[in-house]
């Protein structure tokens, strides 16, 4: 039986090439990086199964009393932390918007800088407001009534200021550039923002929708690697891990169904162009 000589074509063959090269530079990095996870990997192992073994029920005990002791204390901490640095970074910024000379570039990136600080610290206080109900959550039958009545009072006027703190910050951006649409209380609201920015802002949007997806995509593996080496001596088995393994695929899957989508549409828009 003759076999079919199938001629590569030359742009082909070089390319594979390329990829051969890329991957023969890549592969020792990878090999190198797998050694040193393991080496750093097996004494965290041991490390947990002597824990599971010696210390895990005295270390339980300690962290259910600290998240005891904290349980009505965490959430007044986060505000002090966070939120009022949010509130003075945004304090007095209307006026000096309306004294501001429009051609002064530099203050006005200054007072745009403390607005997205502000809003950044009013964003990390309303998930830090969340982790504060899941500690509250988390001891709640060993709360009395009248300390489980202040944890809810603390928990709806934290996410209250956090919603007022990032209301703020986004009015006062609106008022420095005009231009920007969109209300906080509208569920198309970034959407709307969006639509509100020229090129070189959406740019540098999806640059940092990028920047933030890498970013977590690094983060994913590590996490559970920390999580299902701390079932060992903690017992609360795989599920905690397999929570994010389902964050980590869902954002594969949706960056991946964005990316497809987008390329058809692009392609779509070419062909009527």
């Amino acid at each position: 039986m003759k076999k079919n000589n199938i001629q590569v074509p030359e742009e082909i063959r070089e390319k594979q090439l390329e990829i051969h090269k890329e991957d023969k530079k890549s592969l020792p990095k990878l090999l190198l990086f797998m050694l040193c996870a393991a080496i750093i990997g097996f004494p965290v192992g041991l490390g947990m199964g002597y824990l599971s073994e010696y210390g895990s029920e005295w270390l339980i005990e300690v962290l259910q009393q600290f998240w005891l002791d904290s349980a009505l204390w965490i959430i007044p901490v986060f505000t002090v932390l966070l939120l009022v640095p949010s509130l003075l970074l945004s304090t007095g910024m209307k006026k000096a918007i309306q004294q501001l000379d429009e051609e002064d570039e530099a203050q006005t990136e200054k007072i745009d800088g403390r607005l997205s600080i502000s809003m950044l610290l009013s964003a990390a206080y309303a998930i830090c407001m969340f982790f504060g109900m899941g500690v509250i959550l988390s001891v709640c039958i060993e709360l009395s009534g009248v300390q489980l009545i202040i944890g809810g009072v603390e928990l709806i006027a934290g996410l209250t200021l956090a919603s007022v703190a990032q209301k703020r910050a986004i009015d006062l951006t609106k008022i420095l550039y005009p231009e920007k649409h969109g209300s906080v209380f509208d569920t198309n609201f970034t959407k709307v923002w969006e639509e509100s920015c020229d090129e070189r802002e959406k740019t540098l949007i999806w640059k940092s929708a990028y920047g933030a997806y890498k970013t977590t995509f690094s983060i994913y593996p590590i996490l559970f690697l920390a999580i299902a080496a701390c079932s060992i001596p903690f017992g609360y088995g795989p599920l905690p891990a397999g929570i994010v393994l389902l964050m980590w695929l869902i954002q594969t899957v949706s960056y991946c169904l964005h990316s497809i989508r987008n390329e058809r549409r692009a392609k779509k828009d070419h062909k009527n162009d």
